[in-house]
C-alpha cells in the first residue's frame, strides 16, 4: 500500500470509538493521524502544528464544531476543516459550507465517504498550493521587472 506521507489530519469527537476507528483508518492510509476530544484541546493541537485536515464533529461538551470552523479560518486558514455530525440538517449544512467548511459528513461515516473527503482536500490542497506558489512567483518577477525598469530609467536620464 502506497503511504501518503504529507497527509497530518486531527480528528475531534468526544466518542472515542468513532474517534479511533476514523484515526485508524486514516493512519492506515498513510496519514499522520492525531485525535483530539474537545474543541478546547482541538485547538490547542491547532496552535501547536498546522494541521492540512481536521475532521470535527458539530457537537461537543465544551463548544460546538463551528467554533473550531471559525477560528481555523481566522487564524489557519491552509487547514481544511469537515464537519461530522450525527443530527445534521440542511440548514446545519448549508451554514457550515457557507462559513468555510470544505465537507460536511453525517455520521455514521462509511470508510468510502471519509477516503472520498480526505482525498478530495488533499487534491484541493495541492491545487491550493500551487496557485499560491504561482502567485508568490508572480509577485517576485513584479518586484524583479520593477527594479529593472527603476534602473533603466536612472541610467537615461544620467546620461548627458
Amino acid at each position: 500500500m502506497a503511504r501518503n506521507s504529507s497527509g497530518s489530519l486531527l480528528v475531534v469527537d468526544d466518542d472515542r470509538h468513532i474517534q479511533m476507528a476514523m484515526a485508524d483508518y486514516l493512519r492506515s492510509l498513510g496519514h499522520r493521524t492525531e485525535t483530539a476530544s474537545t474543541c478546547e484541546e482541538a485547538l490547542s493541537r491547532m496552535e501547536e502544528f498546522p494541521f492540512e485536515v481536521v475532521i470535527c464533529d458539530v457537537n461537543l461538551p465544551d463548544k460546538d464544531g463551528f467554533h473550531l470552523l471559525q477560528w481555523a479560518r481566522d487564524n489557519s486558514p491552509e487547514t481544511a476543516v469537515i464537519l461530522l455530525t450525527g443530527f445534521g440538517t440542511i440548514e446545519s449544512a448549508v451554514e457550515a459550507i457557507r462559513m468555510g467548511a470544505f465537507d460536511y459528513l453525517t455520521k455514521p461515516v462509511i470508510d468510502e465517504e471519509l477516503r472520498f473527503a480526505e482525498r478530495h482536500d488533499q487534491a484541493e490542497l495541492t491545487a491550493r498550493h500551487h496557485r499560491v506558489e504561482i502567485a508568490e512567483r508572480h509577485r517576485r518577477d513584479r518586484q524583479r521587472h520593477r527594479g529593472r525598469g527603476l534602473r533603466a530609467r536612472t541610467v537615461a536620464k544620467s546620461r548627458p
